[in-house]
């Protein structure tokens, strides 16, 4: 799967590159036929000034003038893929040189002998001089069309890689999920199949040794459910092995898809960052959406990350002392952008003399970006979050409250079940897998807190999190 989203994600870097390369090549060329052309009307004008005045530095400039052209001329042949292109080139350098030759050096010869040149202007050099110059805007008309035809392309080709760098992240879940809902049906009906034959090995057994219960053959009872019992014992250990292995394979399959989406993420990024990468608004709004939806997909996968390594009782703290207002601030902070997205406001009422606790800072500070993100996914547009913090007894608590429509009792329960969410409404601002209060109830457990909701319908919902003071 990796290796598929990398071949993507390279095939549309080398797209973005080819179409940015031939506009840039067309440009380049439109750039040196015009100083051909500028080269070529320096030279007359030197020749004219010779002519008039005599003077030899019209005849110097006239020759700087001749080998910048051929410099240009040069430098342009191997950037031309048009073959009409290159052929007129050909003919622009034979028409230059024919002038040269047979037209303007030979006007300039015959006024360095003192000779009369009007005639040989007119019949001589300046139709070979109209004829190079008329050559050079045939090549920029066409080369024009071609610039415009590249631009296009390049264009077309930016929305395609820009297509691909959306699509590849969801490929890769669609990937994901399919191997997630294969899984998980090889794993479940083993499992089902192993309460189904535990259970009836069960009824078996006690139908076996019911008669013989009654006939006071006590020996007899307690070995047949001493085979059952290891019997469900065996199963028990396969269920657990089973289940094991669908974790790990979660672990290794999400660990796979973080390392492609990481790197398109960074791609993204570092396109956006350059203004003349893409300069194409519509082409960076579309890029700014990949980069939201890649973003989420990160989120995602490292939700579905933290729920394996804390089922597996893997999630470990680096603990040490830390202020919960600065703690809640940086999660404000980090949230600060979606709220103002949702139109919603924080209000920030926590005492900044709350005595400190012992915690993961970055693991805290992930809860409090769950709760708070959940509440502004809540709450209504232009309204405010509040986040009150206080003392109760040796527990600091901090309460995150929402003016949002509120859940139902018999809901709350349900709040921290894996991928469970209330909003069906379809109206949600903000995504989610469902894991996000799980998460939060996990950490804030692991750090000998709780987690506590309270909510009436209409009015909103507050979520607290309580933590032993240090």
């Amino acid at each position: 799967m990796a290796a598929f989203e990398a071949a993507l994600l390279l095939y549309a870097q080398r797209e973005a590159v080819t179409a940015l390369e031939n506009a840039q090549r067309s440009q380049r060329l439109l750039h040196d036929n015009d100083e051909i052309g500028r080269a070529l009307a320096g030279m007359h004008s030197a020749q004219r000034g010779y002519l008039i005045t005599g003077s030899a530095e019209e005849l110097s400039d006239y020759e700087t003038q001749y080998e910048h052209y051929r410099r240009i001329a040069e430098a342009m042949r191997p950037l031309i893929v048009d073959e009409e292109q290159r052929k007129r080139l050909e003919r622009i350098r034979a028409f230059i040189d024919d002038w040269r030759v047979n037209g303007s050096d030979v006007v300039l010869e015959r006024r360095a002998r003192g000779e009369d040149v009007v005639a040989w202007i007119t019949v001589a050099s300046m139709p070979r001089f109209n004829r190079a110059r008329d050559e050079t805007i045939a090549f920029e008309q066409r080369q024009t069309t071609l610039s415009n035809e590249a631009a296009a392309t390049a264009r077309a080709r930016l929305a395609r890689t820009t297509f691909i760098l959306m699509l590849t992240p969801v490929v890769g879940v669609v990937i994901i999920l399919a191997l997630m809902i294969a899984t998980n049906r090889a794993i479940l009906r083993p499992l089902a199949s192993l309460a189904t034959s535990a259970r009836r090995l069960a009824e078996a057994d006690y139908a076996a040794t019911l008669p013989r219960a009654r006939q006071n053959e006590i020996g007899e009872l307690v070995s047949a459910f001493a085979e059952m019992r290891s019997a469900v014992e065996q199963r028990a250990t396969k269920a657990a092995e089973l289940d094991r292995m669908k974790d790990d394979f979660v672990s290794v399959v999400s660990h796979e898809l973080r390392t492609p989406l990481t790197a398109i993420r960074g791609s993204l990024q570092l396109l956006l960052a350059d203004s003349q990468a893409v300069p194409d608004a519509d082409n960076r709004q579309l890029l700014r959406a990949a980069l939201n939806s890649c973003e989420r997909l990160v989120r995602i996968v490292s939700d579905i990350l933290d729920i394996s390594k804390i089922e597996a009782g893997r999630l470990v703290l680096a603990r040490k002392p830390l202020s919960i207002p600065d703690v809640v601030q940086q999660a404000m902070d980090g949230v600060q952008q979606i709220a103002s997205q949702a139109g919603v406001m924080f209000i920030d009422n926590v005492p900044r003399d709350l005595p400190p606790v012992v915690g993961d800072a970055d693991r805290l500070t992930q809860a409090f970006i769950n709760l708070l993100s959940n509440a502004v996914k809540f709450a209504p547009p232009n309204s405010t979050v509040t986040v009150n913090g206080g003392m109760n007894g040796d527990v600091v608590t901090v309460r995150v409250h929402d003016r949002g429509p509120g859940i139902h009792a018999e809901d709350i329960p349900r709040l921290f079940q894996r991928f469970q969410q209330l909003d069906g409404s379809g109206s949600r601002r903000v995504g989610g897998t469902g894991l996000g209060l799980v998460i939060t109830k996990a950490i804030v457990e692991q750090h000998g807190g709780k987690i506590v909701v309270e909510s009436t319908v209409g009015q909103g919902s507050t979520f607290s999190i309580e933590l032993p003071r240090a």
